[in-house]
């Protein structure tokens, strides 16, 4: 039951801060009540400026993360790294990167066109100053928190024993 509510926590820290800084930049960000109260400008508005979907990323990954690392649902250790996993850090770097000619054949392969939108809108945000570190290094790291760190864990304790 942990690993559900660790997922729920993250969706909701998403959504509450999706939600508030949808209305921070309806107060201050020149769209008009109406809109803002309607719901109609929000998301919409939220996505086609780069900046504020940043700041709402940003923001996701310090709560997520401080959330997670405070109430310690994702407890922190070095103790792999103290190991000195070397070799294992060589062959998934040489794996990572060997994946790469294999993704391109595959993308062409299926033919899969963007939406002109969503390619708009995640161009905007790596172009801004920020926006690579925020979506591409981040969010990912606060995901692994919750996704390794919490839910899984929470899953394993579940269903020791069980393993294959």
């Amino acid at each position: 039951m942990d690993a559900l509510w660790y997922a729920v926590a993250f969706l909701l820290i998403q959504l509450v801060v999706t939600a508030v800084v949808s209305l921070c930049m309806g107060v201050f960000g020149g769209v008009s009540s109406a809109e803002t109260s309607a719901g109609t400008a929000e998301v919409s508005s939220l996505y086609a400026n780069p900046k504020m979907l940043i700041l709402a990323q940003f923001f996701i990954f310090l709560i997520t993360v401080g959330v997670f690392v405070w109430r310690k649902w994702a407890p922190f250790s070095n103790d792999y790294i103290r190991t000195r996993p070397w070799a294992a850090l060589f062959w998934i770097a040489i794996m990572t990167t060997g994946t790469i000619i294999p993704s391109i054949y595959l993308n062409e392969l299926l033919d899969y066109e963007v939406p002109s939108e969503v390619e708009k809108m995640l161009t905007n945000v790596i172009n801004e100053p920020l926006g690579y570190l925020v979506v591409g290094i981040l969010i990912p790291v606060a995901e692994e928190i919750v996704f390794r760190g919490a839910v899984l864990r929470a899953l394993l304790r579940l269903f020791d024993g069980h393993r294959h």
